[in-house]
């Protein structure tokens, strides 16, 4: 269900426009970029439209929607040598081809989670009826780089979340209406079972086709994003509420509700301390730009109004295309309160042509209630093409992120930002 672009591509297949509105206005940065692992589409993997995860010890965890022992993707393992050099170990290989190997899916395209013990968790697609996968990932006690693969459900997504007790949730299809539904997989004695919480509904307004990993709050409820849909055709925002008589949807808003705001989702959500919701989109935003006639996407904020409801707030959108275009990746807090997110397009119009090979950026609150747009990278090619997914932070504060293609493979990288 996510959009695919191919990694050897040289460009997004996407149109790209720059816009600017309630922003306190675009630097540009210079820290210290590094590529930690270019990908070559063979055993190492490639294709990343994934997102990362860190361990406690600082390795790095993600996937591939190629290559590897069978060309269907991997999951790999990124670690630090006493040398200070970064190597890759392939965790598990992705084989489709049943009766050949054991049909465990093909393609994965979400973040990988943590649970509580250290256990990795996924999906993939392509398996079985084209229904996808959902498996866990064990490393050994006594052998702690060997980890074990556990098919335990027969459905994908594009990005789990877990609960307090093991509970998995995500966004898959058909459902009832075709639009696509949210699930729930929940261990048991006899294995995992599967409830589906909610169909969507297009034709009553509803979103369709959820693209990305849905949010827990502390009271167990859930948020997330649709590509398409709602009262104005083009996504929504939306809560699930466990009520006793079922899930309940709560549409908490519906792109674009006026000019200038944003439509289209791949990115999922974050929340603060306070309840507040962001986002970004990948197309809307004010109209700047012949060149992209649709916008190019923007950053937004929803709060919860006192009274019920909630109030949506534009903090970015860029002024000019160089500033980055087509939000795709999930944002991410730092401590401070700033937030860190990718542009999968814009940037380096120079060397990458008028559409740009992506960007890395982060936000920052100001106390006038605006914030400030500071561009962190702007890829290249050479140093990575198309980042489509977030990026996640150290305990140092140092940025780690994938691209989906470039770099001296061609096929994606995985890169560091120390600021």
């Amino acid at each position: 269900m996510r959009l695919r672009v191919s990694p050897s591509s040289v460009l997004p297949t996407l149109a790209f426009l720059a816009v600017s509105w309630m922003s306190a206005g675009s630097v540009w940065a210079a820290p210290k970029y590094r590529v930690l692992h270019a990908f070559t589409a063979g055993l190492d993997g490639g294709g990343l439209y994934g997102g990362l995860v860190l361990d406690q010890s600082g390795k790095i965890y993600g996937v591939t929607s190629g290559g590897g022992d069978y060309g269907s993707g991997t999951v790999f393992q990124l670690s630090l040598s006493p040398d200070l050099r970064w190597a890759e170990s392939v965790l598990y290989s992705f084989c489709p081809d049943y009766p050949y190997c054991v049909n465990d899916g093909a393609g994965p395209t979400g973040s990988l989670i943590f649970d509580a013990v250290g256990n990795l968790y996924g999906t993939a697609f392509g398996a079985q009826n084209n229904t996808g996968t959902t498996f866990e990932l064990t490393p050994d006690a006594d052998s702690p780089s060997v980890w074990s693969f556990q098919l335990i459900y027969r459905t994908g997504s594009n990005g789990i979340v877990m609960d307090g007790v093991g509970n998995l949730f995500g966004t898959w299809g058909p459902g009832e209406y075709k639009a696509g539904n949210v699930f729930e997989l929940s261990p048991g004695p006899d294995g995992w079972s599967e409830t589906v919480l909610y169909s969507f509904n297009p034709n009553g307004g509803d979103g369709f086709l959820p693209q990305a990993a849905l949010i827990l709050d502390a009271r167990g409820d859930l948020y997330g994003t649709t590509k398409i849909g709602g009262a104005n055709g083009y996504g929504i925002v939306f809560e699930l509420k466990s009520t006793p008589g079922g899930w309940k949807e709560r549409i908490l808003h519906s792109f674009p509700a006026f000019e200038g705001d944003g439509k289209e989702f791949n990115a999922g959500l974050v929340m603060d301390n306070a309840g507040n919701l962001y986002g970004a989109t990948e197309a809307g935003g004010r109209k700047s730009q012949p060149s992209c006639p649709d916008g190019c996407g923007m950053v937004f904020e929803l709060t919860p109004r006192p009274g019920g409801g909630w109030k949506e707030t534009v903090l970015h959108a860029s002024s000019d295309i160089r500033d980055g275009a087509t939000f795709m990746g999930t944002l991410v807090f730092d401590q401070a309160g700033n937030l860190y997110g990718t542009t999968a397009g814009g940037g380096n119009t120079q060397v990458c042509g008028f559409q740009g090979c992506g960007t890395v950026f982060k936000m920052t609150p100001g106390q006038d209630g605006k914030w400030q747009y500071t561009i962190l990278h702007k890829f290249t090619g050479p140093d990575g093409y198309s980042p489509q997914a977030g990026v996640v932070l150290d305990k140092q504060g140092n940025i780690y992120g994938t691209t989906v293609g470039g770099g001296a493979g061609g096929y994606g990288v995985v890169f560091e930002i120390k600021p």
